[in-house]
């Protein structure tokens, strides 16, 4: 009620719902506490520090304890934006208040990050890491659930999306928990992730090597290394790397997953063939992402309805994957609705944008898929606007791209390169 009154009520009327609140339950630390801080904004403060000393009194450990119990329900439960000044303010008094509670300053540390200030986040990180000893579990857990979600929204096995104002943000969060806890298994997949669906395959391939590196290879390292050399355009390290792993692999997604990129690899060499009996594998149980595959072959093999049918197939198994919704629109393209395909891509940019407040998709082959509905509808200097702002500068990614097309759209590819 009070916190209500803050906004839709009179300063004095707030102030009293406060007052009434500490008289029914004098320990109850979040009212003194917003009632300081109220009383603050408006410019009474004798009051708010006679109420500061009252708290002190009645509560023990209230300006720490209220503090933290304050910043992780603003970070961990997605307060909303118009929020954030008052968590910095928040936190950095935490910061400055937790010098004997490590715990406390780390998150202090942590939502100073949240709201974007690396400088002063990262500072009391450090601080705070020096002091702290071996983490509990509950720190590095909410670290890395907070760096995640700054980072991507994940929906079972695969939906992730991207907003660069806040991915400089997420990847600080991540770090720090990684020196929390640096053999952590589901922090280094994290961090491999980030680098797979940034497109920063030069570095994920390092990244794998050193974290994965000896005895600690794994089936899931094989994964990301392939994934890197795909989005590179190395077919036949590609291919090697799942080939080795995949009689290791018992999950059925992974293995879908990783036949999918055997195909993927066989198709950028010009073996159609051999990419068709990797996608058909009998003992291939989930069958999501190679028959996402085998209908870009009939794709580019001049089939599109049955390439529409096939994908809209693997699509209901992963309906959160935004990627596939530009592969529906490519058929459409090619059966002659570019206005339909344009459509379908601008709904996949969208989709994950209305998500959450975090998020937006970024992904090359979405704009690439754009692109190529603008181009087919004589917007060639839209289309041409999209392939430079969103591929021109990563050259890198064109051959890992290329395969996934029909022949149309390699000679968008080129024409466009050529310009450059």
């Amino acid at each position: 009620m009070a916190d209500a009154l803050r906004t839709a009520g009179t300063p004095e009327e707030a102030i009293a719902a406060y007052r009434r609140a500490i008289a029914e339950m004098p320990d109850l630390k979040e009212a003194y506490f917003n009632l300081v801080d109220f009383l603050r904004e408006n410019g009474r403060d004798r009051e708010a520090e006679e109420t500061h000393q009252a708290a002190l009194a009645a509560c023990p450990g209230y300006d720490v304890d209220t503090l933290l119990e304050l910043c992780k329900a603003e970070i961990l439960q997605r307060g909303k934006d118009n929020e954030w000044p008052r968590l910095a303010k928040t936190a950095s008094r935490l910061v400055d208040l937790a010098v004997n509670d490590s715990v406390a300053a780390a998150y202090g540390a942590l939502s100073l990050l949240y709201v974007g200030d690396l400088e002063k986040g990262l500072t009391a990180f450090a601080a705070a890491r020096e002091r702290l000893g071996e983490a509990p579990e509950n720190l590095v857990a909410d670290y890395t659930e907070v760096a995640r979600r700054r980072l991507w929204e994940t929906e079972w096995h695969g939906r992730i999306t991207w907003r660069d104002d806040t991915l400089s943000t997420g990847l600080a969060m991540l770090d720090c928990a990684r020196k929390l806890a640096p053999r952590n298994d589901a922090l280094l997949s994290t961090h491999l992730s980030v680098l797979l669906f940034q497109y920063r395959p030069k570095e994920l391939l390092k990244a794998a090597a050193e974290t994965y590196n000896g005895p600690a290879w794994s089936p899931t390292s094989a994964l990301f290394t392939a994934q890197a050399y795909l989005q590179l355009g190395c077919w036949d390290d590609a291919g090697a790397e799942l080939q080795a792993a995949l009689p290791s692999t018992t999950d059925a997604v992974m293995q879908d997953f990783m036949l999918s990129g055997i195909a993927y690899a066989r198709l950028g060499k010009g073996d159609i063939a051999g990419a068709l009996e990797a996608v058909t594998t009998p003992a291939n149980s989930f069958a999501a992402h190679t028959t996402r595959l085998q209908g870009l072959i009939l794709l580019g093999q001049g089939r599109p309805a049955e390439a529409l049918s096939m994908i809209a197939a693997a699509q209901a198994k992963l309906p959160m994957l935004e990627g596939w919704t530009a592969d529906i629109a490519l058929c459409h393209q090619a059966q002659g609705d570019c206005q339909k395909a344009e459509s379908l891509c601008r709904q996949a940019l969208a989709a994950a944008g209305v998500k959450t407040r975090y998020l937006s998709v970024d992904d090359p082959w979405i704009h690439l898929s754009l692109a190529l509905a603008l181009d087919g509808q004589g917007r060639t200097r839209e289309a041409d606007e999209i392939f430079r702002n969103k591929l021109g500068t990563r050259s890198d990614l064109i051959p890992g791209l290329l395969p996934l097309l029909p022949a149309w759209g390699h000679g968008f590819i080129n024409r466009n390169l050529q310009q450059d």
